[in-house]
């Protein structure tokens, strides 16, 4: 009885470490997993602005780690923009013939500390711009990190004329429906679209065509209820 007692508590205690170890394991890879996401970088600039408007777009990187780090910083700039601060770009590169131009910092970020880089540019057209993820590469591991992607809205500076680059879509306070602005909004408005080959506003063979057989339609009828009276009276 007494082997038997000593066996299950060896079995027990065995147990027990086995499953310490294995909580072990668990607990410095989740810890692991936690220090692989601690450098954070977070993109920020105004949702919305106006043509020719000079925005300064923020890239904030946090070092979460416990001892410095230095990164390569990769800024992907988007189409139809000036660069003002700086105004050069870092590296220009070719894909399919299409032109891609980046903007690149290299710096060293001491524990727990945020640092900040910022870059001004001004939209050459009104739309939306998405400002696409800022990637920052370690140097001494090669880990790679990413921020978020950021769109903003470029609405037209309103001054109650239609001008050449504005139309019903991308300045509808300058451009109402029906504008001459090379857009045809085919709306059904009472306002005849000259940039519509065919529009309901605009078909006024349809209108005229109505109208007379309304007329046509009273006369007749005025023209039976006169017969018809005068039949009465004889």
């Amino acid at each position: 009885m007494k082997k038997l007692l000593s066996k299950l508590l060896s079995i027990s205690l065995l147990s027990i470490f086995l499953l310490s170890v294995f909580l072990l394991i668990l607990i410095i890879t989740a810890s692991c997993n936690v220090f692989a996401q601690e450098v954070i970088i977070t993109k920020e600039t105004s949702a919305e602005s106006n043509l020719n408007d000079i925005l300064e777009i923020k890239i904030n990187i946090l070092n979460g780690y416990q001892s410095p780090i230095t990164l390569e910083i990769s800024e992907k700039l988007p189409d139809n923009i000036l660069l003002i601060d700086p105004q050069q770009v870092s590296e220009t590169k070719y894909y399919n013939g299409i032109t891609v131009n980046f903007l690149k910092w290299t710096l060293t970020i001491n524990p727990g500390q945020v640092s900040t880089i910022t870059y001004k540019i001004k939209p050459t057209q009104i739309g939306t711009y998405t400002l696409p993820q800022t990637t920052a590469n370690d140097i001494s591991t090669g880990n790679s990190f990413t921020s978020n992607t950021f769109s903003l809205n470029v609405k037209c500076l309103s001054n109650n004329i239609c001008d050449v680059n504005e139309n019903y879509l991308t300045c509808p306070l300058d451009c109402e429906s029906g504008s001459n602005d090379g857009i045809c909004d085919n709306m059904a408005d009472s306002i005849c679209d000259p940039d519509c080959e065919s529009e309901p506003d605009c078909d006024n063979s349809f209108n005229s065509l109505y109208i007379i057989l309304i007329v046509l339609g009273v006369i007749i009828f005025v023209i039976i209820i006169t017969l018809i009276l005068r039949k009465m009276h004889r």
